[in-house]
């Protein structure tokens, strides 16, 4: 009797001790912020892929980062309209650079999408006439980028090359930026 009473009581040990481990387990939900981790985090990320490759962030030189005043004045959104964000675009005139995610309130996902995609087409028409430094090829090559409820835009990309041989193609910087993004989400 004593050996089926502690089997028993190893079993329901180990059941106890599984539940635990089960219940305290971070979830991996598909598109979500690996480890709990926030837009900043994933921000963090994309900058680093950028250092590692050019020396510099996404957003090289001053940037203006996104806050409510810059949510409401260039993109048309309340901060209700979103949970989290992070990122900011260049302050230089000459400058197309942006890298802004949101994470979009509860019924708000579309409106957020929208007005990311009219931000990019702001870019475009900004610096259509003004392409220094690569600016309008770089908004065109930009994206609207979207992981579950988190949006981003990504106006990012460096100029190859060095005199009369400078080449712009941003596509493969906006690629890059993605891979980033996804790197820090759960599939």
């Amino acid at each position: 009797m004593q050996m089926i009473q502690n089997i028993t009581r190893g079993l329901l040990l180990t059941l106890a001790l599984a539940l635990l481990l089960t219940g305290c387990t971070a979830k991996s939900e598909p598109n979500t912020i690996k480890d709990g981790g926030k837009l900043s985090d994933v921000m963090a990320h994309v900058d680093l892929k950028f250092e590692e490759k050019y020396g510099s962030a996404a957003v090289p030189g001053l940037v203006e980062p996104i806050d409510d005043r810059i949510l409401a004045d260039f993109y048309g959104l309340d901060a209700a309209d979103v949970t989290d964000m992070a990122g900011g675009s260049s302050m230089l005139i000459l400058n197309s650079d942006t890298l802004v995610g949101l994470k979009a309130a509860e019924g708000k996902l579309e409106q957020v999408i929208e007005a990311l995609n009219r931000r990019k087409a702001d870019l475009e028409a900004q610096y259509e006439f003004y392409n220094v430094s690569g600016s309008y090829d770089r908004a065109l090559a930009g994206e609207v980028y979207q992981r579950g409820d988190y949006v981003f835009l990504i106006v990012v990309g460096q100029p190859s090359g060095e005199g009369d041989s400078i080449t712009y193609n941003f596509a493969d910087d906006v690629a890059m930026a993605k891979a980033a993004i996804d790197e820090m989400f759960y599939d």
